[in-house]
């Protein structure tokens, strides 16, 4: 049978995120994956075929997903980006969004974006929904990583997500933040010896306030990788670009006046204006330690094991062969709770020779000299423990002579006033 593959959105809210897959399908002799509208779908999309989303928060996608699901159609729910606490549990009464979105999961699978997206999206009920999968259209930027500008001006890129707040007091603490460190910045001239060059990338919905002059020209973020390229550091509100810009490897500090919880943390957080001083120095010559942290932050956060493209396309793949046997066997359509292989989460190796510079040992990667040293190492500690065992004899050997020159009659009153005096 012939199966289609459809994304569920105008061409303008999901054709920069389908794309990565789309071509992958067409290299490999697929089917491509167009680009429908929920009404398209309804009215189009046949049993067997897959529908993937990429938004379940308003209402014209919930309905396309119960509808299609009702004709057999697979659903997929494929998160693009990170889980941000405003957004989940503080938006305001009237919010046209559901306020209750992911929880659950409407679509059949739900592909996260790494591990602890997972987790959570995993107590939010969806357990025999989730697959890790990944950010496709962030492939190309994991092998893209490129040296900070070196010279006399260190370049901040500081950043909104595209919603500063989700109710009229949060955009407002945003925009407070955001002028405390324009007024840093203005003040400030220089950081580490270095003339200060900021790069605004903020929503549109808040510019006006800031009086700034704002870069923010493409949402669909075609232009950030070259921004983040020219830059030194990034602060930003919570947003994806944070990973973004950690998979580039430069150092990123939250900015979060709001003091709730992250779903995704950062090395560096500025809360309130007393901490813009240190994080922004610190962001001029960030620590080892830090930035070490910060590369464990980013593999929780995003799958890093498998290029995320193909893993999206092999998820496809299974999900319309589990759609294809449930036509043809004229049942209802059963998913597998683990669809995808579970991946081996090794981590990332710590660079202790970057941690420990001072410490020569760190820097020698040839085995056999370490083995040789191991050996010549644990020798001498034998060694030494004998020494030590000897040295303590002849110490409790003083220590029974001292007592029983203290017990003698005659000598004893003689060292006790000698320790007296």
């Amino acid at each position: 049978m012939v199966q289609t593959v459809a994304a569920i959105g105008t061409p303008e809210e999901v054709a920069h995120h389908v794309r990565p897959l789309a071509l992958l399908r067409q290299s490999l002799g697929q089917s491509s994956v167009a680009c429908m509208t929920p009404e398209l779908a309804t009215d189009h999309l046949h049993p067997g075929d897959l529908a993937i989303f990429y938004s379940e928060h308003f209402e014209r996608f919930r309905r396309c997903i119960a509808e299609l699901k009702r004709r057999r159609v697979a659903t997929l729910y494929m998160v693009d980006g990170i889980l941000e606490w405003r957004n989940a549990w503080e938006n305001r009464a009237d919010e046209p969004a559901c306020p209750w979105t992911m929880r659950p999961v409407l679509s059949d699978k739900v592909a996260a974006i790494g591990p602890s997206q997972a987790r959570t999206l995993a107590a939010w009920g969806n357990g025999n929904k989730v697959e890790c999968v990944g950010v496709p259209r962030f492939d190309t930027l994991k092998n893209a990583k490129t040296k900070s500008p070196s010279g006399e001006v260190f370049r901040v890129l500081v950043a909104t997500a595209k919603y500063p707040g989700f109710t009229d007091t949060q955009t407002q603490v945003t925009c407070r933040s955001l002028l405390d460190l324009k007024q840093f910045f203005l003040q400030a001239g220089t950081v580490g010896g270095k003339r200060v060059e900021v790069i605004w990338r903020v929503s549109r919905l808040i510019e006006p306030q800031l009086g700034i002059e704002n870069s923010l020209d493409d949402l669909t973020g075609r232009e950030l990788v070259q921004q983040l390229s020219e830059v030194d550091a990034v602060i930003t509100t919570a947003s994806t670009l944070m990973l973004e810009a950690m998979l580039l490897d430069r150092p990123v500090a939250l900015l979060d006046y709001h003091n709730c919880p992250q779903y995704v943390p950062a090395a560096w957080t500025i809360g309130s204006p007393l901490q813009i001083d240190d994080v922004v120095a610190a962001l001029a010559a960030p620590g080892a330690a830090r930035m070490d942290f910060q590369r464990q932050i980013l593999r929780d956060a995003l799958q890093l094991e498998l290029p995320a493209t193909e893993r999206m396309n092999q998820l496809v793949e299974m999900m319309l062969a589990v759609a294809a046997d449930a036509v043809k066997q004229e049942t209802g359509m059963v998913f597998p709770a683990s669809l995808l292989p579970s991946l081996a989460d090794r981590g990332q190796r710590t660079d202790l020779q970057g941690l420990f510079p001072q410490q020569a040992e760190f820097s020698n990667t040839n085995l056999v000299e370490l083995q040789a040293e191991l050996a010549h190492v644990r020798r001498e500690v034998v060694h030494l423990e004998s020494v030590i065992a000897g040295l303590r004899s002849e110490l409790g050997q003083a220590h029974e002579i001292f007592e029983q020159i203290h017990r003698h009659p005659v000598a004893g009153p003689v060292v006790r006033a000698r320790q007296k005096l």
